[in-house]
C-alpha cells in the first residue's frame, strides 16, 4: 500500500522592492530626486543667507535716530561737551567737591563732529559713526562696521558702575550683536582691547555673572598740582551720565634734613667735675 505524499503549498518569498521595479524607472526616479535637491537646497540656503544678510543690516532704533540728526546742532552739542569737560577739569584742580552731567546728545554731537577730526587714529578703519544712548542703569553703544563683503552695524549693551576699589570703573559687556544677529563676545573683546590700546587706556579684564567686565582705573594723584582725586559717584540716568567726586591736597611726606638728624644723634657731653683731694694739699698751710 502506497502512502500518499503530502505536499505543502508553495510559498513565494517576497522580493526586494528594487528587484521588482525596472532599472530604467529607478534611475529616472533617482535623477528626479537629485534634481529636486539641487533646486531646493540653493533656494533654502539662499533664503537663509538673505535672512541673515537682512538681519545683519538691521540698525538699532536709537542708532538710526542719532544718524539722522543735523550737522549744525551736533557741532554745537559737541562744543558744549568740550566746554563742560574743560570746566570739570578745572574744578578737579581745586580742593573741594565737584560734579558734572553729560547728555548722550552732547556725546553723540562730539562723536559726529570732532572725533574723526581730532582723534583720527583712535578708531580702527573698519569702524565708523559710533553713537551712544544712555538709559537708566545701562548704556547702548553702536557703530558701523565695514570689512568687505561684510557691512553691518555692531551694537552692545553695557552696565557701568564704580567698584569697591577707589577710582576703579567696571564696564560690564553683554548682548553684542551685528544687526540682529548675536556676535561672539571674543571678537567684541578684541575690538575693545584694540580701541583701548589706541587710546592708551589700560584695561583689566574680569568676569561677572558670565559676562566680561573691563576694569578701568582713574589716576587719583595729580603730581603737578599735588592733589588727590576721588571719584565717588557714577550714575547712568535717562539720557545722561552723572559724575561726582572730590579733590583734596596730597599729604606731603615728612622729610628730615641731615642737620635735623644730626641733632637727634648728638649726645650731651659728659661733664666731669673735679673734686679736690685732701692729699693735694690745696688750701693747706
Amino acid at each position: 500500500m502506497r502512502h500518499a505524499v503530502r505536499r505543502w503549498p508553495h510559498q513565494r518569498l517576497p522580493l526586494p522592492f528594487n528587484l521588482l521595479v525596472p532599472t530604467a524607472f529607478r534611475v529616472r526616479k533617482f535623477l528626479q530626486i537629485l534634481g529636486l535637491c539641487f533646486v531646493i537646497l540653493p533656494v533654502v540656503f539662499g533664503a537663509l543667507f538673505l535672512g541673515m544678510h537682512i538681519a545683519s543690516r538691521q540698525e538699532p532704533q536709537f542708532y538710526r535716530h542719532a544718524l539722522e540728526q543735523d550737522a549744525r546742532p551736533q557741532a554745537d552739542a559737541g562744543d558744549q561737551l568740550e566746554r563742560q569737560v574743560l570746566m570739570l577739569h578745572n574744578e578737579t584742580q581745586r580742593t573741594g567737591n565737584w560734579e558734572a552731567t553729560f547728555t548722550d546728545s552732547q556725546i553723540n554731537g562730539w562723536l559726529a563732529s570732532d572725533l574723526a577730526e581730532k582723534f583720527s587714529g583712535v578708531l580702527p578703519p573698519e569702524f565708523k559713526n559710533p553713537r551712544v544712548a544712555i538709559e537708566s542703569g545701562r548704556a547702548l553703544l553702536a557703530c558701523g562696521y565695514t570689512d568687505p563683503p561684510i557691512q553691518t552695524v555692531l551694537s552692545m549693551e553695557v552696565n557701568v558702575h564704580l567698584t569697591e576699589q577707589p577710582n576703579v570703573i567696571a564696564i560690564q559687556i553683554h548682548k553684542a550683536r551685528a544687526g540682529k544677529l548675536p556676535v561672539p563676545l571674543v571678537q567684541v573683546l578684541n575690538s575693545v582691547s584694540l580701541f583701548a590700546q589706541r587710546a592708551e587706556i589700560e584695561l583689566k579684564w574680569m568676569q561677572f555673572e558670565g559676562d566680561p567686565v573691563a576694569e578701568l582705573t582713574i589716576p587719583d594723584h595729580r603730581m603737578e598740582m599735588k592733589k588727590l582725586l576721588h571719584l565717588e559717584a557714577l550714575e547712568l540716568r535717562d539720557g545722561e551720565i552723572y559724575l561726582a567726586g572730590s579733590t583734596e591736597a596730597a599729604k606731603q611726606p615728612e622729610t628730615r634734613t641731615p642737620a635735623a638728624e644730626n641733632i637727634h644723634n648728638v649726645q650731651s657731653p659728659v661733664q666731669i667735675h673735679s673734686k679736690p683731694r685732701e692729699s693735694d694739699g690745696i688750701g693747706s698751710n
